[in-house]
């Protein structure tokens, strides 16, 4: 994100229309003396942002003299799109365009939040990390529940909201059936220390959810960022961040992509298949698996030939010499099928049908 221009108009200090162009590549430095209006700037972007007043009231920004029509326009860019943001009080007004093109009307709570969204943070992120006016009270001069508030704020998981919230109530159960289990010591001969010991075990593991909140914060940068050589390392070492969104959704991901680039090798576009599977390349637990495509793409093909004619020995031979072909699609509906076969067999020895059950037998050792 970055801001190209703000144009100020009976804003504090400011009467008459002034456009302020934002033009460097780098870092913008506002320079002037004392009261030239350096802070009013910083102060106009923060009200088109959010609508809100550094200096107390809303009318202390309107200028004294003017006392009406007080106006911010704020223009920035952000992936690869232009947005503008209409500001105004007395009489007020709020708009949205993107790309010169105004939003929809609604709700001036609606239209906050929707600003919101396009700028990937909320006023308190912005004025406890971005502003930092002279107003702003540092993290650590903050009380106990507004720094749970800014870390909750700054974090946005629902999954670790979640864990959280279970840590919590799932401590509270533990506290109650230790208070159980010490209550019946003196009328139930058990193995005292066995219990301790698996309690502390399990708040081990609970505090150790909760004071992880870092892993969970890379594992979502991970995500945005498309590392999913990182994603997948953190998964593999803390198993609950693969019940979470992220980890399901790459996986979803995956499979697709992995279905597009087997088609694209088998048909002997092996450059095309290396390009779509790009993103997942430095996964090492997918490395295996991606070799043998783009390698030997003829193996795809061939178990799906083994697959079409039933000739699961063949099937299986294949899968012996190249155990990465585990984690395909062919092998996954080979297992289903024999599961099926299974099952099966189970239902017709239960009725003793035992012709039946000997020619599903029959099925299965003939293929295998």
């Amino acid at each position: 994100m970055k801001f190209k221009r703000v144009t100020i108009q009976n804003f504090l200090s400011y009467k008459e229309k002034q456009t302020f162009e934002f033009t460097g590549k780098g870092i913008t430095l506002l320079l002037g003396k004392n009261g030239e209006g350096k802070s009013a700037i910083a102060s106009a972007i923060y009200f088109a942002l959010f609508g809100k007043s550094d200096r107390g009231k809303l009318d202390n920004l309107v200028n004294f003299d003017i006392g009406k029509n007080c106006l911010v326009e704020l223009e920035f860019e952000k992936n690869n799109k232009f947005y503008k943001i209409v500001r105004g009080l007395k009489p007020p007004k709020f708009e949205i365009y993107v790309n010169d093109k105004k939003l929809e009307d609604g709700l001036v709570k609606e239209r906050q939040a929707r600003l919101n969204e396009i700028l990937g943070f909320n006023e308190t992120i912005f004025y406890q990390l971005i502003y930092l006016g002279t107003n702003t009270k540092n993290f650590l001069d903050l009380n106990k529940k507004e720094r749970e508030n800014f870390i909750n704020v700054i974090l946005d998981i629902d999954e670790i909201n979640l864990l959280i919230e279970n840590a919590k109530n799932y401590l509270k159960h533990l506290k109650t059936q230790k208070e159980i289990l010490e209550s019946k010591i003196n009328y139930i001969s058990f193995d005292i220390k066995k219990i301790k010991d698996e309690y502390n075990a399990k708040k081990e593991e609970v505090l150790k959810i909760v004071e992880h909140f870092d892993n969970f914060i890379k594992f979502k940068n991970a995500y945005e960022n498309k590392n999913y050589a990182l994603l997948y390392q953190l998964a593999d070492m803390y198993e609950l961040l693969k019940n979470t969104k992220y980890y399901k959704l790459v996986e979803k991901e995956w499979e697709s992509i992995f279905e597009k680039a087997k088609n694209e090798a088998i048909n002997g576009n092996v450059n095309r298949a290396k390009e779509l599977l790009k993103n997942f390349l430095p996964v090492s637990q997918k490395k295996a698996l991606i070799n043998t495509l783009l390698q030997e793409a003829e193996l795809f093909k061939l178990l799906k030939e083994k697959i079409a004619k039933k000739d699961f020995k063949g099937f299986f031979a294949i899968i012996k010499t190249h155990p990465e072909l585990k984690d395909t699609k062919e092998y996954k509906t080979v297992i289903e099928y024999a599961n099926k076969l299974y099952l099966k067999a189970g239902e017709t020895l239960e009725k003793e049908n035992f012709d039946a059950v000997l020619k599903t037998q029959a099925v299965v050792l003939y293929h295998l």
